[in-house]
């Protein structure tokens, strides 16, 4: 997981990453309970998402939902939780100029969670 991590800061790379199956992996590996292995998946999608043209592949995939529940549900600074608005706060940023529609579901999703 770190290996792609680390590769995933590259764009190139950030696209070989997305048009695969490992995002699908990806995705689940927010709900382990090692740490370690949250942090590198919230890292990946972290820098999957520096780029706008992956926000829809990202929401598709679940993203918003599991990156929410890390904020909401854990109480501590871990770096889950830290990688995780960091994350939501890249895509929020990058979508009010590139993707309205992403916006609005972002913002109703985390709204409708909190009530």
């Amino acid at each position: 997981m770190c290996t792609i991590w680390n590769f995933s800061i590259d764009e190139n790379w950030r696209y070989k990453i997305l048009r695969s199956d490992v995002l699908t992996k990806i995705v689940r590996y927010l709900d382990e309970e090692d740490i370690k292995v949250k942090e590198a998946a919230g890292g990946i999608i972290s820098n999957l998402a520096l780029s706008p043209s992956n926000h829809g592949a990202l929401v598709e995939a679940g993203v918003i939902p599991k990156l929410v529940s890390c904020i909401v549900f854990h109480v501590s600074k871990d770096p889950v939780q830290i990688i995780a608005i960091y994350t939501v706060a890249i895509m929020l940023k990058l979508s009010i100029s590139h993707d309205k529609g992403w916006y609005t579901y972002s913002v109703t999703y985390i709204v409708n969670l909190l009530e």
